[in-house]
């Protein structure tokens, strides 16, 4: 029997934080182009997100100087929006009850990281 003050920690395989690369040549084979030129796209200029955005955004500028309706983009781009702001809210949230764990143990370093 362990001691009330001391508990194992036990973390199975894939367990903790697991950090991804996607890799396009799993996804399709048939990459049109060469493959090494889609990974060091993505990887040191945007990511496939980013690349959509941008031309989610052509788009319904387009579409507004057009006048043509697009309401699957709109729809999207809202739920995207919708995404990204809940996923700010919710670093804005883990930051703050880092700091607040940092102020608890280190007053200092707390005052330094605010600064």
């Amino acid at each position: 029997m362990f001691p009330f003050f001391f508990a194992p920690r036990v973390e199975l395989p894939l367990s903790g934080d697991i950090v991804q690369d996607i890799e396009p040549r799993l996804f399709s084979p048939q990459i049109a182009g060469d493959a090494e030129t889609e990974w060091r796209i993505h990887r040191n200029v945007a990511s496939y997100g980013s690349q959509l955005d941008v031309i989610l955004e052509a788009l319904q500028t387009i579409a507004k100087e057009a006048q043509v309706a697009l309401p699957e983009v709109d729809a999207l781009m809202a739920r995207l929006d919708a995404e990204k702001a809940g996923q700010r809210e919710t670093l804005r949230r883990r930051a703050e009850e880092a700091l607040a764990a940092l102020r608890a143990v280190d007053e200092e370093g707390w005052e330094k990281v605010r600064g």
